[in-house]
């Protein structure tokens, strides 16, 4: 998802791994919801609940798009979107986190 996320941007941005308590720590919420992370469930009895097999619902007729396809499309929504979200980080909470990201990733780290 990052990778076609990352081609359908045309952004050269890396991802990068956060420990659960930091984003505890800085008030994020996983899954839905309010300063949260859409894309990131913390509770281990969900994890791979998005990769159940779908042969018996598209032998029933189930058609899917491509992933880029959907991504295009959700950007070009967010470009012309005039509300605010209901679930994700706007602008500032983000740059907030990235901040605080920043500033913990650039203090030397003691013991190694």
């Amino acid at each position: 998802m990052i990778t076609v996320a990352a081609r359908v941007t045309n952004s050269a941005t890396q991802p990068r791994a956060v420990p659960a308590e930091k984003l505890a720590e800085l008030e994020i919420g996983s899954w839905m919801g309010p300063a949260s992370l859409p894309l990131w469930i913390d509770d281990p009895a969900w994890r791979g609940f998005a990769t159940m097999n779908t042969d018996r619902a598209r032998a029933a007729g189930l058609v899917t798009r491509p992933l880029e396809d959907t991504l295009r499309d959700t950007l070009a929504y967010e470009n012309q979107r005039t509300e605010p979200r209901q679930a994700g980080l706007n602008d500032e909470q983000e740059q907030r986190v990235r901040a605080a990201l920043d500033q913990t990733s650039a203090r030397p780290r003691v013991g190694h």
